[in-house]
């Protein structure tokens, strides 16, 4: 069969039964990602599960969730809830993670599926996209490592989708996008409530001639409500207005601002160095046992808050604006960096030799500290002239949302910016998919000119 046949057959398949296709082809997703991670040997992170800070003690989620969500402050809760989810349900936590991973990057994929397919005006080219992203190191990594990146990645995917269809299915695109912002907001500190505030004003501002008023407010009302929920819980609990208790540590962090402890001391290590220091609000076990049960730091104890507390005056002090330059400029670098590089991702030796051609491709430049993507940094430029130059929405809601990302991480805690760049690694293959229809476009005109002189021409001969 040729290969425009195999295109026809492709998109007269999605047009009949496009709901049917869809849930097909993430199928078919799904198992050739898990294939890969299991054939490869990929799933072997199971020791960070429940050694990084962010997640609780897992004795007291079991134990009791709901008063064990409600007391954590260090993070949002959404992330501790899959972690209690999967640590209850049969299959062991670790491999339950795995899986559900597996299944936001195959969603992802359906979703550049989707938008690549009509931006290139074929299901082949999407389907090639979208398995060019699939089949990449970092999702093939990222896949097997029970942590944020690819639950992350699928909020911003299902986002950009839902801006994608606001104006042909706007009380679809409503929810995707109310969705997409509450459960952000909900799993990352990083995404903040300026973030989801300005968001959902551009969603106010594109729907505003395809759906009632009426609808729009009460909409972005009870996503308000969602929204404060957090932070007005932590401010009552544990008087502070915001979704992490960490956000000083973050400035900390930041501006290179020197402490007495370090910028991550341990609860246990706080009470010794504070021992008149004293939690103002605490409500059981998770929020002031200085260890989890597991031997790793509480980081969700109360006292973390009163030393932060104790800290935060002199964060403004000694902010040096040369130091905060410099760190931006590590945090930038790291922001296009190889994401497979990151270093809790200790299975990356199984395809070493597949990962360096992959990262070749993005004209990846090796120094001592950094592997720049230089292609990555060339793809955001051409969508930053490409909106300028037309105009269009889709490509201008594209760089918004890759700018509050991106500013999101340099200006505040970018120094692991290669992991958090995976949250918006599927753009990069959808501006690709961008670039290769401009060409397209660009050489059906050149041809076209060509034939309509080539007659011309030889009637000016005659």
């Amino acid at each position: 069969m040729k290969r425009w046949e195999i295109s026809k057959s492709i998109n007269t398949f999605f047009l009949e039964k496009s709901i049917f296709s869809r849930i097909l082809f993430f199928c078919l997703f799904f198992i050739a990602l898990y294939g890969a991670v299991i054939v490869f040997n990929l799933d072997t992170l199971h020791s960070v599960l429940d050694n990084h800070w962010q997640t609780a003690d897992i004795e007291g989620l079991k134990k009791d969730p709901i008063s064990a969500l409600l007391h954590l402050h260090s993070q949002p809760p959404l992330f501790n809830f899959f972690f209690w989810f999967f640590s209850t349900i049969p299959g062991g936590a670790y491999d339950n993670f795995v899986i559900f991973n597996c299944l936001c990057q195959s969603l992802i994929a359906l979703i550049v599926f989707e938008i690549s397919s009509q931006i290139l005006k074929t299901r082949v080219g999407g389907l090639v996209i979208a398995a060019l992203y699939l089949f990449s190191p970092p999702v093939l990594l990222n896949s097997a490592y029970a942590f944020y990146p690819a639950l992350t990645s699928m909020g911003f995917a299902i986002l950009l989708y839902g801006f994608y269809v606001i104006n042909k299915q706007p009380r679809y695109a409503s929810i995707l996008i109310g969705f997409s912002v509450c459960y952000l907001y909900m799993i990352r500190s990083s995404f903040s409530l300026l973030a989801a505030i300005i968001l959902l004003c551009v969603y106010i501002y594109l729907s505003r001639k395809v759906l009632a008023k009426t609808f729009i407010v009460s909409t972005v009302a009870c996503i308000l409500l969602i929204l404060l929920s957090l932070p007005i819980k932590n401010y009552i609990l544990y008087g502070f207005f915001g979704s992490s208790s960490w956000t000083p540590l973050n400035f900390i962090m930041t501006f290179s601002v020197k402490t007495p402890l370090g910028p991550f001391a341990t609860p246990e290590e706080i009470r010794k160095a504070y021992p008149n220091l004293e939690c103002k609000k605490s409500y059981g076990l998770l929020d002031t046992e200085n260890k989890k049960v597991n031997g790793e730091p509480n980081y969700n104890s109360c006292y973390y808050i009163a030393y932060l507390n104790e800290l935060s005056p002199g964060i403004i002090k000694n902010f040096n604006l040369l130091i905060y330059l410099r760190n931006i400029k590590h945090n930038v670098g790291a922001y296009f960096d190889t994401p497979d590089g990151y270093y809790f991702l200790k299975n990356r030796d199984k395809i070493e030799s597949y990962t360096f051609a992959y990262n070749l491709s993005f004209l990846t430049l090796f120094f001592k500290f950094h592997q720049i993507r230089v292609a990555c940094i060339l793809l955001i430029f051409y969508l930053i002239y490409k909106v300028k130059k037309e105009r269009e929405q889709f490509p201008a809601i594209m760089l918004t949302v890759l700018a509050l990302h991106f500013f999101a991480h340099i200006l505040t805690d970018g120094g692991e910016s290669r992991r958090h760049v995976f949250d918006i690694e599927f753009t990069f293959y959808l501006i690709f998919a961008m670039v290769i229809a401009s060409w397209r476009q660009k050489r059906a005109t050149r041809i076209s000119d060509q034939s309509k002189s080539y007659p011309n021409a030889i009637e000016q001969r005659l």
